[in-house]
């Protein structure tokens, strides 16, 4: 099963739960030498806004609309924010029944999709991205 959600309701603030979203990223995904099909798990930091790397804001946010490529303009979202453990959780799992992975080409860039299985209620848009 997934790590226990994340919920704000259990923050005093939004920027306290802001921080310890920041913090659970940084321990579980960040720093956390993950590694999938045996190549390392790297995150983006830059550009940085709002003193958080830039992986971090486009895992709990999303963008107003498809045009807009500013990073200040990001809208939390309170699913991802919510589900920001799952990432690691997701990455270590992959192999597991029920999982899903993809690869997916931008340019010189490779990247892969993750989603868990469906049974765990977690909407297509949420799956980790590496």
């Amino acid at each position: 099963m997934p790590p226990d959600l994340m919920l704000l309701a259990s923050y005093s603030d939004w920027a306290t739960y802001e921080d310890a979203l920041y913090a659970a990223y940084l321990e579980t995904v960040a720093h956390a030498g993950l590694v999938f099909r045996g190549d390392p798990v790297k995150v983006r930091y830059m550009p940085e806004s709002k003193c958080k790397g830039y992986g971090f804001w486009h895992l709990i946010s999303e963008a107003p609309d498809q045009g807009n490529r500013d990073e200040d303009e990001r809208i939390p979202d309170p699913r991802r924010c919510e589900r920001v453990r799952w990432v690691a959780w997701c990455i270590q799992n992959a192999h597991e029944t029920g999982f899903s992975w993809w690869e997916n080409e931008r340019g010189c860039w490779r990247r892969f999709k993750i989603e868990p299985p469906c049974r765990l209620n977690f909407e297509p848009g949420l799956m980790a991205n590496l």
